[in-house]
């Protein structure tokens, strides 16, 4: 039986009559909203089905899944989105740990294994990816809190550095896309095998969600010395986001990043066309790059300004989508337009991946239009010389079962470990073990500075200390260069008939907005006048138990309507008799150690020398 054909309206070549072109993909009739016929809005190249522009999550992120598991991907990643809610809003830190740790990664090692990665020769390059990408994330964690232990601890107003502003803006952002491209570019320009677009791009998404759990990880798996459950620290709203935000929100985005960028690197033109992409066509690493390039310097402007926190998971939210498109959009254009791998013989037939129905041997379904390349090299030869029979033998429920066993073992696993690994508590026994006595040291040997107005003066260390500090007109600013680290001011402005509670509030809620309340400081002296004090603690949007925990401490004296003021802010450490004064504190972070005596040495115009 002779089939019928018919010439294609795009390439004009004769191909089996069908709904789409078995050469270029082009639909066989033009359809309203299509848009430019090199585009095919209508159809995804990797799940015709569904519009280019359709926000679905499980054929955006895994286009060479089977069809009929999509849906069990859709779920388990809504799963690991209720495993990571059900964590945090108990407080239930240490399994919150390992859910943000293996919840994505796992999903994503299910979609290799039922992708025919394996069998598709991919198991090396993925392997290499990660090993490369695992490394340069535990690097880069520990390298970014160093260099941000000395920039990330402004006290109450201080304007920003240039070096904070040139990390925080620049630096990091751009080192953390280059570390998320160079695996995948290294496995490109080395042994880079099969030129097929969905092999870069399963090869770049899975190095770059390796890279940021890596990183993750690093921070977090020193928390589970605190505890299962966080019983001191930031709210359940708060943790919730934190874990939204390291789980999904930024693996998915560098994920999608990546693999857009392995996507293109793979890319290999059509011939049959004689055109050749520009460095601004789609189908180019060029526009894929600038995309993330101008994704992570707005986070890092982002960091850098700290808005209210529901504004930054705003952000992170819409980047994701946004990420998401950008993958889905170059995904579609490398499909349409990739020198088919493996040469398509259409006197031969086998069975599509996506519409399950037997049609030619051609780079596109005439059927359905699915890019033959959505199928690996393997399997399509595989099916050319099998009879037609189901395309996966993985049912869902299978598929959902071994994943979720995983994720709740590993979540299991660091609640238990988090149980072996909290210290017994330090008891300090007073005598002989009383640590050093509260009362801080003379300063009369330290110089003193005096306010621009001439309203009050103050002492502060002097040349050769552990401090480096800088004069401004109604104050000075020390930075603390020892231990910890850290910044305390100690400055004056009119109280305007405001209390010292009242100031304090209002620098806090200006300064720190989602800063919560810990503790007021009681019998609270500035300058030996009777004031108000009070520590707050400060999470970023992203933050999951005390890591990022920043420690504010506001103490204000009001005397003759003029308020002096002590601002200090430093990372959280508790204090142990191994770390500290030697004894219990409240305060819980280095500076204070050795504000004290500073913050006494406040004198107002007017008052006798002491």
């Amino acid at each position: 039986m002779t089939e019928t054909t018919m010439t294609c309206r795009v390439c004009a070549v004769v191909v089996p009559e069908g709904e789409f072109c078995g050469n270029c993909g082009a639909a066989a009739s033009a359809r309203r909203g299509d848009g430019p016929s090199w585009l095919r809005l209508s159809a995804y190249a990797a799940a015709p089905r569904e519009h280019v522009l359709r926000p679905s999550v499980p054929s955006t992120v895994f286009p060479r899944a089977p069809r009929h598991l999509r849906v069990a991907f859709g779920v388990a990643l809504t799963g690991v989105v209720v495993l990571l809610v059900a964590m945090a809003v108990p407080m239930w830190l240490a399994p919150l740990i390992g859910v943000v740790g293996v919840g994505l990664p796992m999903v994503f090692l299910g979609y290799l294994a039922v992708a025919d990665a394996v069998a598709d020769r991919l198991a090396a390059a993925l392997l290499v990816s990660a090993v490369l990408s695992i490394a340069c994330g535990v690097g880069w964690r520990i390298a970014t809190d160093l260099a941000a232990a000395r920039v990330d601890d402004d006290a109450l107003g201080l304007p920003a550095s240039t070096l904070d502003l040139l990390l925080t803006c620049l630096g990091i952002p751009v080192g953390f896309l280059i570390l998320v491209l160079a695996p995948t570019v290294v496995i490109q320009r080395v042994r880079p095998g099969s030129r097929e677009p969905l092999r870069g791009m399963m090869i770049g998404s899975f190095g770059a969600i390796c890279f940021v759990t890596a990183g993750s990880m690093t921070a977090l798996l020193p928390e589970l010395s605190g505890g299962p459950v966080d019983t001191d620290g930031q709210s359940a709203v708060d943790l919730v986001v934190g874990g939204l935000i390291q789980g999904i929100a930024v693996p998915l985005t560098a994920a999608a990043v990546g693999g857009a960028v392995g996507a293109t690197l793979w890319f290999v033109p059509r011939r049959d066309t004689g055109h050749r992409p520009r460095w601004y066509s789609l189908t180019s690493p060029l526009p894929s790059i600038g995309f993330g390039l101008v994704a992570y310097l707005g986070l890092g402007v982002l960091d850098f300004v700290s808005p209210p926190s529901v504004v930054e998971t705003v952000v992170y939210a819409v980047l994701t989508v946004v990420a998401l498109y950008v993958l889905r959009i170059v995904v579609h254009c490398t499909l349409l337009h990739a020198q088919p791998d493996v040469a398509g013989m259409p006197d031969a037939v086998l069975q599509c991946a996506e519409c399950e129905r037997v049609v030619p041997d051609l780079p596109f379904c005439p059927r359905c239009g699915v890019a033959g390349l959505a199928a690996s090299q393997s399997s399509r030869a595989r099916r050319r010389s099998e009879p037609p029979a189901p395309v996966s033998s993985i049912s869902p429920v299978r598929l959902l079962s071994v994943l979720t066993v995983a994720v709740v073992v590993v979540a299991a696993g660091c609640t238990a470990a988090s149980v072996w690994l909290v210290p017994q508590e330090a008891a300090v026994v007073c005598p002989p073990d009383c640590g050093t006595p509260p009362i801080a040291t003379p300063v009369a040997t330290n110089p003193r500075f005096s306010s621009a107005d001439g309203q009050f003066s103050v002492s502060y260390p002097g040349p050769e200390t552990a401090y480096d500090a800088t004069f401004e007109p109604n104050g000075v600013v020390l930075d603390l260069l020892a231990g910890d680290g850290g910044t305390l001011r100690l400055f004056g402005q009119p109280a305007n008939g405001q209390t010292p509670k009242q100031i304090a509030d209002d620098m806090l809620r200006e300064h720190y907005p989602d800063a919560t309340f810990d503790y007021e400081i009681p019998n609270a002296f500035v300058g030996y006048q009777l004031g108000y004090g009070e520590l707050a603690d400060d999470y970023p949007a992203d933050a999951i138990g005390d890591d990022d925990r920043n420690r504010v401490l506001v103490m204000v004296g009001v005397k003759n309507d003029y308020a002096l003021i002590a601002a200090a802010a430093g990372p959280y450490r508790e204090f142990t008799p191994e770390f500290g004064s030697g004894h219990p504190s409240g305060a819980n972070f280095f500076l204070a150690l050795d504000m004290a005596k500073y913050v006494n040495s406040f004198t107002w115009r007017g008052d006798p020398p002491r």
